[in-house]
């Protein structure tokens, strides 16, 4: 495997695997780790100073996300369609939410609105005080979208949709967001909750295809 892993750092604040997982999965998808590129446990144990184990099983996830493959006896590679997959897993996950935000306009319920409503809420308080902190922006956009799913009434749009989100959460996190892109994309979610809490079942579904596909589709292009 090329390089060094610099300024990737392991925090406590969320599972060793999970963040192992999101680190390989960003320079994946940035190409800075290359198609059919061999990745190396301990290399990578050692340059994060953790054990095997994690890394073990953030190879688990990445290849049930098909970002990379492993070979009895070779090792794990990098997939050599990595990229186009991301891509087609960020269209999937944008059909997944816009059913979510059909089925959650459908229902039409004041109290589930008010969930939805809160984390949205939240980001536009940092917004309105310029926050710097686009992570905790992006920490209740998430909140937001998993609000929604809940919203659905439906366990597997609630269990697909929360799976799909940790490449989709790698994949804007490799967009450098300004503050015009940030208050742009929170006022596409208060239309898209304009539209549940009005019961617009389509108009909340395509506003939320559009919207998931128009965050990460111009980096998976380049």
């Amino acid at each position: 495997m090329r390089g060094k892993m610099k300024g990737m750092n392991i925090v406590e604040a969320a599972p060793i695997r999970d963040q192992v997982a999101d680190i390989l999965r960003k320079r994946i998808i940035s190409g800075e780790l290359a198609n059919g590129e061999r990745l190396s446990e301990r290399q990578i144990s050692s340059e994060l100073n953790i054990s095997t184990t994690p890394v073990k099983e953030a190879f688990r996830l990445l290849q049930a996300e098909g970002l990379i493959y492993t070979l009895p006896r070779r090792g794990s590679f990098v997939s050599a369609n990595a990229s186009e997959h991301a891509y087609q897993v960020m269209l999937l996950r944008s059909s997944i939410d816009g059913v979510a935000a059909y089925l959650a306009a459908k229902r039409n319920n004041e109290e589930l609105f008010r969930t939805m409503e809160e984390p949205l809420l939240k980001a536009e308080e940092l917004i309105n005080e310029g926050a710097e902190d686009s992570e905790m922006i992006s920490h209740y956009n998430d909140a937001f979208h998993l609000a929604i799913r809940e919203a659905s009434g439906n366990e597997q749009i609630i269990a697909m949709g929360n799976n799909l989100s940790s490449i989709d959460k790698s994949l804007r996190r490799l967009v450098n967001r300004d503050a015009g892109s940030i208050k742009s994309r929170h006022n596409e979610h208060k239309q898209i909750l304009e539209f549940i809490r009005k019961g617009n079942c389509e108009e909340a579904e395509l506003a939320m295809v559009h919207h998931v596909r128009k965050g990460n589709t111009p980096l998976l292009s380049k």
